[in-house]
């Protein structure tokens, strides 16, 4: 199963495939493309069976029990026999942005919690004294 930790993100994610596909308003593949869209992500949200594993998607099909590996292709009947977009592939299309949407999100947060000490603070730091009074030797130039 998928898991969703940010469910605004993945609606962000929709939304963005969904303006993506309409911005061809008059294709017939638009049409499809929001109809597949939308399946997809139901899919998504809804059906245990499915799970992302280098690359691919794997999918266990709600209607036809098959189960089928998505990489850019996908075997589904409706894709190799009628050359259709299929929602497998959209599937994992959204999943691997939902995915890089997710890690960016990531990286922003991390970027935003480092907080360095400024020069006041690093001036008016304590003095930690030396950890023993062994005064250093010099050997050849070399002070140890």
């Amino acid at each position: 199963m998928l898991e969703i930790k940010n469910h605004d993100l993945w609606g962000k994610v929709i939304k963005e495939a969904i303006a993506k596909a309409a911005a061809n308003p008059g294709s017939r593949k638009a049409k499809n493309w929001a109809t597949q869209i939308a399946r997809a992500a139901v899919s998504v949200e809804e059906n245990p069976y499915l799970s992302y594993e280098n690359g691919k998607l794997i999918v266990l099909s709600d209607v036809s029990l098959n189960v089928y590996e998505v990489d850019e292709y996908c075997d589904c009947k409706g894709a190799v026999e009628f050359g259709r977009i299929c929602w497998h592939r959209v599937a994992k299309r959204l999943w691997e942005n939902y995915l890089e949407a997710e890690f960016a999100a990531d990286v922003a947060d991390l970027e935003t919690e480092v907080i360095l000490p400024t020069v006041g603070e690093m001036i008016n730091a304590p003095y930690l004294p030396p950890s023993s009074n062994k005064k250093s030797e010099k050997l050849g130039g070399v002070r140890f």
